[in-house]
């Protein structure tokens, strides 16, 4: 099934490669995905990951400073120190802190209608979630402990939940080689007759 290929061959390598720094599994990863990408009539990402993927393999030669920084994993941010298995894609990584920090109750919308004070809002972003992680740092704010998201009692039922909903999803396909529809075909089954006694099937 190309689901389970996909989930077992591309999406967890991607998230290993990412949380472990590990450049070549990500460049493994994108290169088991293009064929699904044309599979699935992906045209942007058919398109431009072979592009993508040739451009990182040449690097090493192209720029040697750039492919070193990215073997020692400097693609993806480490946030924490307590977890050897934490590091986030970077465009998370500004998910969960810069965007985080500037958030507002009702969103950007409800701050003003006006050009420039939307403006305003995001050309000082960085100064204001600077200030902020000072601030938490300053009243101990910060989490000293590391505590990730996915080992939560909440997040635990919520995989289990997903992973019982795909199981029964898959079960309740007919399986040809179910014992009820095999003996199913297997039992004699009687022609139609005509009142004549003659069959009123033509074989």
């Amino acid at each position: 099934m190309s689901y389970v290929d996909i989930v077992n061959n591309i999406l967890l390598a991607l998230i290993r490669a990412s949380r472990e720094g590990n450049w070549l599994l990500h460049l493994h990863a994108i290169r088991a995905m293009i064929p699904w990408c044309f599979a699935y009539d992906k045209v942007n990402y058919a398109r431009y990951l072979p592009v993508y993927l040739a451009e990182m393999i040449n690097l090493q030669t192209d720029h040697p400073d750039v492919h070193q920084g990215l073997m020692a994993g400097h693609f993806s941010v480490q946030l924490s120190e307590g977890s050897t298995f934490g590091r986030l894609p970077v465009d998370q990584t500004t998910e969960v802190t810069i965007n985080k920090d500037t958030k507002t109750a009702g969103g950007v919308t409800k701050i003003s209608l006006k050009t420039g004070a939307v403006n305003r809002f995001y050309m000082t972003a960085e100064y204001r979630c600077s200030f902020l992680t000072q601030l938490k740092s300053m009243v101990q704010l910060n989490k000293t402990t590391f505590h990730h998201g996915e080992l939560q009692a909440p997040r635990i039922a919520k995989d289990e939940k997903a992973v019982s909903a795909v199981q029964n999803l898959i079960d309740s396909w007919n399986n040809p080689f179910a014992e009820k529809l095999l003996s199913a075909f297997q039992q004699p089954r009687k022609l139609p007759m005509m009142l004549d006694g003659t069959c009123s099937v033509d074989w």
